[in-house]
């Protein structure tokens, strides 16, 4: 898949594109098993939410799973991913499943993956993309991620560490996010299958789940292997910053 200027201007101009392209209902379902097999294995990389019955986040998900690595590497991912970075070499740095479960899945606070991306994990620039898949129809009741327009454009932006109920997270200040609210708001909602670029300069966060239904959401973080990390921080784990920094392959 090849995606039109037009698509790249947009991206580039706002900071968040839907494509057209979706993966099918068999494929979701597979991944959606696949998720069920993590989220019951006794892993380090998975957490939970407050009353440590449901799956939050599962990290690490292509160390762990040849069905996530597969779909990592095919067409749109890897095709897109190499395009946008405009580079025929690209890793990733971090690939996740957020999921909500019905009824009490937790907030995520407005934040920037390269506010942890660059400072912490050492990556030089913000030349990074964000793929996310939707596991589930989303829609706004159910969590859905909330993107502000155009907020990748002011660098990384002043915030603080803050306790999340997976793992700390870097907030955006709400000073801030006031004044680029008027910006307008992209919500991530549609069909499973449904594919969305997010820049990682892009402030973006999310409310509880109020729906009886879950919100399974897959996170791909390319990042160009000539921006990887100029220097490991040995207090991320390899499956929040990645350091294995060899091209992916397309399958």
């Amino acid at each position: 898949m090849s995606l039109e200027q037009n698509s790249l201007n947009t991206f580039s101009e706002e900071g968040v594109l839907f494509l057209e392209s979706t993966v099918s209902r068999l494929e979701i379902e597979k991944l959606r098993r696949e998720c069920t097999r993590l989220a019951l294995s006794e892993s380090t990389d998975s957490y939970v939410e407050e009353g440590k019955e449901h799956p939050r986040a599962l990290l690490g998900i292509t160390k762990k799973s040849k069905i996530f690595d597969s779909i990592s590497r095919s067409n749109p991912f890897l095709s897109v991913a190499k395009q946008v970075l405009k580079t025929s070499n690209v890793y990733l740095h971090q690939a996740k499943v957020n999921m909500k479960a019905p009824f009490r899945g937790h907030s995520w606070a407005w934040h920037q993956d390269y506010a942890t991306w660059g400072p912490v994990d050492n990556c030089p620039y913000d030349n990074m993309l964000n793929i996310f898949l939707f596991l589930d129809d989303i829609t706004e009741i159910s969590g859905c991620l909330y993107i502000i327009n155009r907020s990748h454009k002011n660098g990384v932006l002043s915030g603080q560490w803050e306790n999340n109920v997976a793992y700390p997270l870097f907030s955006t200040t709400d000073n801030t996010v006031a004044k680029l609210f008027n910006n307008g708001i992209t919500p991530l909602i549609g069909n499973a299958g449904t594919i969305a670029l997010v820049h990682p300069s892009s402030i973006h966060g999310s409310n509880v789940n109020l729906s009886p239904k879950s919100r399974w959401l897959v996170h791909f973080g390319y990042n160009r292997c000539d921006n990887h990390p100029t220097k490991i921080n040995y207090k991320r784990k390899d499956v929040q910053a990645n350091r294995d920094f060899t091209p992916l392959k397309a399958l």
